[in-house]
């Protein structure tokens, strides 16, 4: 699942458009009533949509797939590939992130321009923690991608002063922070680590729109356990410490590219060994 194309991208522009040329033909077209895109089939299983950009986008065309006589919940694995912010204490531009948790940044308390924010005290659960063996395989079938790289890339993180900021693209794990805010800067994320550590979800990596509204409709089917995000950096969510310039988020580099890399990879590994993944992710 990505979250937007073009349809078709030669030039590895959008989500979805990787992912088409990627695989160049397709067996089969679904169309999913309530879903904004097609899911076209590969010919070994692997289905590829996109689910419109944002939490609430996210949310409703992961229901209509899971809803739909196309999917089974029980013997699918769910996907969400895409790009993300990165914080320069957990990776690079270019760097891909597997999440570990999930985190809603829009249920939450804030107070005057205080750098610390709560979650809501009611309600369903606003993080999830995803299944440690699934994450743990993907991790596995991933290691070893190559990732790109691009003089855009490495000039722009010259700028800031320590690892991981200033080191080439890697895997990473961590946790993914959703929601329909695009932010930026020294501040925000400050207030994005008191929040994951309301939670106590782990290490804050990425910031992103779609994955905790694709997680929650996974967990109401049941399906929580079969979900993955792969996030590849196209930008740093703060400035160097020493800058305070406005939004640079629009900076991509090679993240499309890597994320469909490393979310093609896992996608594979699973649809072609299907023996070994179909009842959960095999073990370690």
């Amino acid at each position: 699942m990505t979250a937007f194309g073009p349809a078709v991208a030669s030039d590895g522009s959008g989500e979805l458009g990787r992912w088409i040329d990627g695989y160049g033909e397709f067996e089969r077209e679904v169309s999913v009533p309530g879903a904004p895109t097609a899911i076209r089939v590969t010919d070994h299983g692997v289905g590829v949509t996109a689910t419109g950009m944002g939490p609430t986008h996210a949310a409703a065309s992961t229901t209509a797939y899971l809803l739909s006589d196309a999917v089974n919940p029980e013997t699918t694995y769910f996907l969400t590939a895409g790009v993300a912010g990165v914080s320069p204490h957990a990776g690079t531009v270019g760097s891909v992130v597997l999440a570990d948790h999930i985190v809603n940044w829009d249920a939450k308390k804030r107070y005057g321009k205080g750098t610390s924010v709560e979650p809501w005290g009611f309600g369903p659960a606003h993080a999830y923690e995803l299944d440690r063996g699934l994450v743990d395989a993907a991790e596995d079938a991933a290691r070893g991608v190559d990732l790109e790289d691009t003089p855009d890339a490495r000039a722009h993180r010259e700028r800031y002063t320590a690892a991981p900021a200033v080191d080439a693209p890697a895997i990473e794990r961590g946790t993914s922070v959703a929601g329909a805010d695009f932010w930026y800067g020294h501040t925000l994320a400050n207030e994005v680590d008191s929040l994951v550590d309301y939670h106590g979800a782990g290490s804050y990596a990425t910031t992103e729109c779609e994955g905790f509204g694709s997680a929650v409709a996974c967990d109401r089917f049941q399906a929580l356990d079969r979900y993955l995000s792969v996030r590849a950096a196209s930008n740093f969510d703060r400035p160097p410490q020493d800058e305070d310039a406005a939004g640079e988020w629009r900076l991509k580099g090679p993240a499309f590219r890597n994320a469909y890399r490393v979310g093609r990879v896992i996608a594979d590994e699973i649809a072609k060994n299907w023996a070994d993944w179909r009842d959960g992710p095999p073990d370690r």
